[in-house]
């Protein structure tokens, strides 16, 4: 690793003043406290609050962040609570690791109860019981899905918005029984299996 023999205190004037190396490797200006932080320019220009240290004597560079967006002593505090892991024995790459599986581990809990939300906001009661509907019509059945569509927006969708609106997955045995017992008490002929759209 290239790097100026001068150890420097950084500051943002002297940060900016730092220029690219000449050859196409990057070259680094250490900070005198903490030790382990340097800035990285590289040949184009570009530059990084770096972490600079050893772990189990190996060492180890870990990227903060750009100059052009990382305060210099909130460069210096990542710095040294990097290198307090580091001190601990713990490896700040695998802490970094665990916390981006964390997080995409919620992401991917949010999507799911996104999605869940979705299917049941589409999958209602109605909306299945329409398909039970169209599902006749596919098997030739059209007087019996007309039969049952008129039955069901009538004693079902209009007579007991609430249920109708509810998720398929959720009409229990009193939802069913509310709705066969509206059905009888208006002295229909034919019986509808309700329990049917909502399986």
């Amino acid at each position: 690793m290239a790097r100026n023999t001068e150890r420097l205190h950084l500051t943002l004037e002297r940060i900016r003043k730092l220029q690219p190396p000449s050859g196409n490797q990057a070259t680094y200006a250490f900070d005198d406290d903490p030790k382990q932080l340097c800035v990285r320019i590289t040949p184009a220009g570009a530059k990084s609050f770096v972490y600079a240290g050893k772990l189990n004597g190996t060492p180890l560079r870990i990227t903060i962040g750009s100059t052009n967006v990382w305060n210099l002593d909130d460069a210096r505090e990542a710095a040294r609570r990097l290198q307090t892991q580091i001190d601990k024995g713990i490896d700040p790459r695998e802490v970094e690791r665990e916390k981006t599986a964390a997080k995409a581990a919620a992401i991917a809990a949010k999507e799911a109860e996104r999605a869940a939300a979705e299917d049941k906001k589409q999958y209602t009661l109605e909306s299945l019981c329409n398909a039970y509907c169209d599902h006749l019509k596919t098997r030739g059945k059209a007087d019996s899905a007309r039969q049952a569509g008129s039955i069901l927006k009538v004693h079902v969708f209009e007579a007991f918005p609430d249920i109708a609106s509810l998720p398929a997955s959720e009409i229990d045995s009193d939802h069913a029984a509310t709705l066969i017992r509206k059905v009888i008490e208006q002295g229909v002929g034919a019986r509808l299996n309700l329990t049917t759209c909502a399986r």
